[in-house]
């Protein structure tokens, strides 16, 4: 649920025009953190827009691939029709053999055709967990906007913003990072799916060039009845075959063009900027630490200073009849 509404959210802020409140008086550091910002945000926009579309296309694959696996299951039942007409036919009939043989190809594209549709499966969640991950690092870019306009007009609380745009950059960098790593999986795998896809278009080819052998072998002759009820069957189903393959295949060229790594150089150049300037402001406005005195007796006094410290300026005469080195009678709690 995650993986699809926060995407879908980010798409919506962008195509509303949902923006950082610009401050075009800025000057010197916080000026250059406003400039990186902007491009940052152009930058995952544009990867965003290009995950959205992969998206798309690994949707499609997956409703195409469901669609062929379906029809390769009810090739199942066809199957049987030819293996029971074949115990009944007498002597040989190439018909027959052929039909045989389409038989026997159906059995290894269905194989072929799960193997195609757990990839594909394999490439769609991948590609939702890359898109959420770029949608949640573009809300974290808009909030290290928010937070140097914080900076520029001073707001409350506004030496706050500097340590959360640190913060913001880090997670920006580790997730684009992992990221890019996904999506260099996410090419490889669509790169896969799309030459499992042409093998089977391949292998559809061979009963589709052979069913027009045999509408020709059976032309005038009599058939029997087997033959006659399976040879249109089988003709309909290799059609439909061929052109779900079609489809499915254009899909998967799409897809494995859109799957191409990112480069995501200019992103990491401006996040590092963004996080080392604001380690600067967020050092130059914190405030500087009062230190608590520390009791006389203290051993990290004694390591401070090479003297004791002086005595205080106001001293309580001990009391009559207390021995030497006796506490003072009077100091104050």
């Amino acid at each position: 649920f995650m993986q699809t509404v926060l995407p879908a959210e980010v798409q919506a802020r962008i195509a509303a025009g949902a923006t950082v409140p610009q401050r075009p008086w800025a000057v010197g550091r916080l000026a250059d953190m406003a400039v990186h910002q902007r491009r940052l945000t152009e930058e995952l926009d544009d990867w965003v827009s290009l995950l959205g579309r992969l998206d798309e296309l690994a949707t499609q694959l997956s409703t195409l691939s469901g669609e062929l696996a379906e029809h390769s299951h009810a090739d199942a039942a066809l199957r049987e029709r030819i293996q029971q007409a074949k115990q009944r036919a007498e002597g040989f009939s190439p018909i027959m053999a052929g039909l045989d043989l389409w038989s026997a190809m159906t059995l290894e594209l269905s194989t072929l055709v799960a193997k195609v549709t757990d990839e594909v499966e394999q490439l769609r969640a991948s590609c939702a967990a890359t898109r959420f991950r770029i949608a949640l690092a573009r809300l974290h870019c808009d909030q290290v906007g928010y937070f140097t306009v914080e900076l520029i007009d001073q707001t409350p609380d506004w030496q706050l913003a500097a340590p959360g745009i640190v913060l913001l950059c880090r997670a920006l960098s580790q997730g684009v990072a992992e990221k890019a790593g996904a999506v260099q999986g996410n090419a490889q795998l669509a790169a896969k799916v799309a030459s499992d896809i042409n093998e089977m278009a391949q292998a559809v080819s061979i009963p589709r060039t052979l069913l027009a052998s045999w509408q020709t072998m059976a032309a005038g002759r009599e058939l029997s009845d087997d033959l006659r009820e399976l040879m249109p069957q089988v003709g309909s189903t290799i059609e439909t075959t061929a052109e779900q393959i079609e489809r499915i295949g254009r899909v998967a060229e799409e897809c494995r063009r859109n799957a191409q790594p990112h480069d995501i150089t200019a992103i990491r150049e401006h996040v590092m900027a963004l996080s080392e300037a604001a380690s600067v402001v967020a050092a130059e406005s914190a405030p500087t630490p009062h230190a608590d005195p520390q009791p006389v007796d203290s051993p990290e006094v004694d390591r401070q200073y090479d003297e004791p410290p002086a005595p205080p300026s106001e001293t309580v005469a001990p009391a009559a009849g207390a021995p030497a080195g006796a506490p003072e009678v009077g100091t104050p709690a």
